[in-house]
């Protein structure tokens, strides 16, 4: 098996490699690429990371493993994306002649990120091969690699880059999907604003539009009402800093936009 990746951290590390600095919106952790040259079968199994993981299938085939061992192929062109703590298991068989491509990220606005481009509801999503994949996966891991000044800046860029070029193709090629500006309004409003006092009603203002229509554009595109989404952006970004932080309870809680640490509790 060839894996030639670049890594923020020390390789001789054995705890911690999930986990992000703080007071970053993106941080990549690492980045790489691997495929099978002699090895017949290649399984990785990461139990339950802290970070985020994107995979990329730029050739041959990826077997996916979900949490009830159930096997999925994925196909040349798929995004595999997986969330802190969920099992990151997959395999690579040599008569497939895979080549993947990988990404492990985090940071504050990693969950808002892919909220965005619509790439947080779904763990597969396809996309046409595009050299520019390619390309920005190969700078992150430059940059990871060789270290230049600023690199950590110039790979959350890069990486950036990669999700808005990746949602924008899949979009082209699904057209069906149309989101309103009310709707996109209101998302762009809540991923930089959950810790804010925000009432239905004010999400309907700044979508200029009313609470009614605005329910229903979420329960249509995201399955869920708006204030669930605003309840599930704090959930994630609490986690990551229960995680990540010495914070107290009730400081997590007034960061995300609860001011009762009770009710946040429950």
């Amino acid at each position: 098996m060839i894996c030639n990746g670049g890594y923020y951290y020390d390789l001789n590390k054995q705890v911690g490699r999930d986990i992000a600095p703080q007071g970053y919106p993106i941080f990549v952790l690492s980045c790489g690429f691997s495929t099978l040259i002699t090895q017949s079968k290649c399984s990785t199994l990461h139990p339950r990371r802290m970070d985020y993981q994107i995979i990329y299938v730029h050739k041959g085939s990826l077997h996916h493993i979900d949490d009830n061992q159930n096997e999925k192929v994925l196909p040349e062109g798929t995004f595999l994306i997986f969330k802190p703590g969920e099992i990151q298991n997959y395999v690579m068989y040599l008569e497939e002649k895979p080549e993947i491509y990988w990404c492990h990220f985090s940071g504050e606005s990693a969950n808002n990120l892919l909220t965005k481009y619509n790439l947080s509801k779904k763990k597969e999503f396809h996309s046409q091969p595009d050299k520019k994949f390619i390309i920005l996966f190969k700078l992150m891991q430059n940059a990871l690699q060789k270290k230049p000044p600023h690199y950590i800046e110039l790979c959350a860029l890069y990486f950036q880059e990669l999700i808005i070029i990746a949602s924008t193709k899949i979009l082209q090629e699904n057209p069906t999907v149309v989101y309103p500006s009310s709707y996109n309004q209101v998302i762009d409003f809540m991923d930089n604003y959950y810790f804010e006092n925000i009432s239905l009603n004010d999400l309907a203002k700044i979508g200029c539009t009313n609470y009614k229509t605005l329910t229903n554009q979420f329960l249509k595109f995201q399955n869920t009402t708006p204030m669930k989404y605003l309840a599930d952006i704090r959930l994630e970004r609490s986690k990551e800093l229960l995680i990540q932080t010495v914070l107290q309870i009730k400081e997590i809680a007034s960061a995300v936009g609860y001011n009762d640490p009770l009710y946040f509790t429950k």
